[in-house]
């Protein structure tokens, strides 16, 4: 089977109770049945503890019970597992042993391989590494059978992925300036995949950067300005989404933690000149931030669209996060008065990674997209100009 990874947060390590948060509250804790039979057989009190909380949802799945403020009832009062201590490392079960690795399937013979952003220090790492990251990938030597069609889809998309994330490294472009070049050479590159034309004419007027200067300020003059109060409707209209979720939430949840700080903000964005407050974040080092984040997860999802060449739908969920994303933290710098910590930054980043990554069948991020879908700002033009 082919691996697909980037060579980042390679060096990640669970930091245990030492993390700003914890993996073990605010969500399901699925166990597979190996481990719950293992589990059931576990003599003395403890195991009496492991039968009394771990329950089935069907034949072959169990989860744990939670506690009434959604931790896990093995996380001690230090952020410590009990079942680890107790029992040792390798009875944890697939789940907890796992996490935050992710392997997402693609083909039937690849997968890209990750860490999930809902962890803090995977954030962390993720955020100050400042070298470029490039496209591993590992050939284990057990390949299934796969179509010839699959694979050439695949080298087809690896091709616009590279070029994408060499795109967004483009450092001495603002990360909106860069976001434009991915959008534009992705519209023309899905459409030629579509229509099974060469692509190579695209790819390579794409490497040319003195073309995608041209571009680029051929097309500034034909993007309008954004209107202040439209903008100011958008971002209200998705704070008071994320704000009444979280009011409604009656588990220790990511929707819930936000809350206080989505009332700190919507208290007073409506006044805001959003323009100047969006400026909070136009720095060197924010531009770092995102462009490691939108690396990280386009080239995450760029290869799901082997099979049908929707790159763009894909493309347009990550710049509506990576919008808001934006926005939370240009009002906070503004509300706050000051330059964010490393770790309220970090915060932010993990708390809508477990928002989204996490959400039952997607209904966040179909959410988001049907507000952003009824906006005047976030249309086929408007995704642009709120760059």
């Amino acid at each position: 089977m082919k691996f697909y990874s980037l060579n980042m947060c390679d060096n990640f390590e669970c930091v245990g109770s030492e993390c700003i948060d914890t993996c073990c509250r605010g969500w399901k804790i699925y166990i597979d049945k190996e481990t719950e039979e293992y589990y059931r057989s576990v003599p003395g009190e403890f195991g009496d503890k492991l039968r009394e909380y771990v329950k089935p949802v069907d034949e072959n799945r169990f989860v744990f019970e939670m506690k009434e403020d959604g931790a896990c009832p093995f996380l001690s009062e230090n952020k410590l597992c009990d079942i680890y201590i107790n029992l040792g490392k390798d009875k944890l079960c697939k789940t907890c042993a796992r996490y935050p690795r992710l392997r997402t399937p693609i083909t039937s013979n690849s997968c890209f391989a990750k860490y999930s952003l809902s962890c803090p220090e995977v954030v962390r790492l993720l955020l100050t590494d400042d070298k470029k990251a490039d496209l591993k990938l590992f050939d284990d030597g057990k390949n299934r059978i796969t179509s010839q069609d699959d694979e050439k889809n695949m080298m087809k998309l690896q091709d616009g992925m590279i070029l994408t994330k060499n795109l967004l490294q483009l450092r001495e472009l603002s990360i909106q300036d860069r976001l434009r070049l991915v959008i534009y050479f992705n519209n023309l590159y899905e459409k030629a995949l579509k229509q099974k034309k060469d692509t190579t004419k695209i790819v390579n007027k794409f490497v040319d950067k003195e073309y995608c200067k041209k571009l680029l300020k051929d097309q500034q003059k034909k993007t309008a300005k954004n209107d202040s109060a439209k903008l100011n409707r958008f971002i209200l209209d998705v704070f008071d989404y994320f704000y009444s979720t979280g009011k409604e939430s009656t588990l220790y949840t990511p929707a819930q933690i936000a809350v206080p700080i989505l009332e700190e903000i919507r208290k007073d964005a409506a006044g805001y000149d959003m323009d100047k407050v969006l400026a909070n974040v136009k720095t060197e080092q924010y531009n770092l931030y995102f462009e490691q984040y939108l690396i990280y997860e386009i080239c995450s999802n760029y290869l799901m669209a082997y099979k049908d060449y929707e790159i763009i739908k894909g493309l347009e969920d990550i710049i509506y996060l990576y919008s808001i994303h934006y926005c939370f933290l240009a009002m906070l710098t503004e509300i706050r008065g000051r330059e964010l910590t490393l770790a309220e930054v970090v915060n932010v980043f993990n708390l809508f990674a477990r928002r989204f990554e996490h959400s039952e069948d997607g209904k966040d991020i179909g959410n988001i997209r049907g507000i952003c879908n009824n906006n005047e700002l976030t249309g086929k033009d408007g995704l642009l100009g709120i760059l």
